[in-house]
């Protein structure tokens, strides 16, 4: 997994649809990259986007930077973070996100039972400040006894006080404000169904309604679990299975 490319879309043409102008143009060509970590944020100046770029294996230790603007792409190269470890087993699940102001980021990934969490710097596209978290693990299921450390999803709450991470069978609220981790971590849920039935769970957002969506690995369900009320501490978070 060696490409990086972007296509570009005119939305004023063919009536509104769109027209794609550029396709598939490369970004990074020849660099390791991991499959998952990928996001953009908002620039400090409101009108540009930063997108980073996880880097994996051999790059394990880089993380790419591109500036968009609204009418050039800019290379910021990459930032070098000895923190960031993570392994060689597969990194298809996974996630990397912001916080809603932009001021952090958090990496989630399957190859290694931690949470990678930094600043960043909205102007200059620093980031600062890193810290790694272990989470705890829970079983598959009840009466299973395989530990799951599967990590494939994490999503700030809206106010960014709190940190939802998500396994493929259990999902957990981490308090930031907490300087204690072994208080900070809740266990919010383990699976929305019966163990035959749940088709694990992957990437978890924030959507305009203020609730997080979590997505699901695989399975033909037609329902997402939700986190109804994520400002909120503890089980008053209200995670609503298959809602």
């Amino acid at each position: 997994f060696d490409i990086l490319t972007y296509t570009l879309v005119d939305m004023k043409q063919n009536n509104g649809y769109g027209k794609i102008i550029k396709k598939a143009v490369p970004l990074l060509q020849g660099e390791y990259l991991s499959h998952s970590g990928l996001m953009a944020c908002r620039h400090a100046d409101g009108k540009s986007w930063w997108l980073l770029k996880q880097g994996k294996g051999v790059n394990e230790h880089k993380v790419f930077k591109f500036v968009f603007t609204r009418d050039s792409i800019y290379d910021f190269g990459f930032q070098f973070i000895s923190e960031l470890t993570l392994g060689q087993n597969s990194d298809s699940y996974g996630q990397m996100t912001f916080m809603p102001d932009g001021s952090e980021y958090v990496l989630a990934n399957a190859t290694k039972n931690q949470v990678f969490r930094a600043d960043f710097d909205r102007c200059s596209g620093l980031i600062s400040n890193p810290r790694i978290y272990h989470i705890p693990v829970n079983n598959q299921a009840p009466g299973i006894a395989l530990g799951d450390t599967s990590i494939s999803g994490a999503c700030y709450s809206p106010n960014g006080r709190f940190l939802y991470v998500n396994t493929w069978y259990n999902l957990y609220q981490l308090d930031l404000d907490e300087p204690d981790t072994s208080l900070a971590w809740y266990h919010v849920a383990n699976m929305d169904t019966t163990y035959n039935q749940f088709m694990t769970w992957t990437s978890e957002y924030i959507a305009p309604d203020g609730k997080i969506y979590i997505g699901n690995r695989n399975g033909l369900g037609r329902a997402w679990s939700t986190i109804d009320s994520p400002d909120v501490k503890g089980a008053g978070c209200s995670f609503c299975p298959k809602c």
